[in-house]
């Protein structure tokens, strides 16, 4: 993290805090999936396996779709309100 990192709300920034270009973070993540010899996944897909996680552990479903919400909407992947 930065010095001049300024708070944004965003689950992924830059180094100084901006919203990170989702190509950007689809590029890196796909690197760590072929470092890691990790079949290929959407980063999207993930929202859904952590859904399917969570249902598994009893966790109920309003909760679990708040939280999709809630990190949807802070990623800045997805503008306010439509997540």
């Amino acid at each position: 993290m930065s010095p001049n990192w300024q708070p944004s709300g965003h689950v992924f920034t830059r180094p100084g805090g901006h919203p990170i270009d989702p190509a950007t973070l689809t590029r890196h993540f796909h690197a760590l999936l072929r470092e890691a010899r990790l079949q290929p996944v959407r980063f999207h897909d993930l929202r859904h396996s952590t859904a399917t996680l969570l249902l598994a552990q009893g966790v109920e479903l309003v909760v679990i779709k708040e939280l999709a919400a809630d990190v949807a909407s802070r990623s800045g992947l997805v503008p306010d309100g439509s997540a």
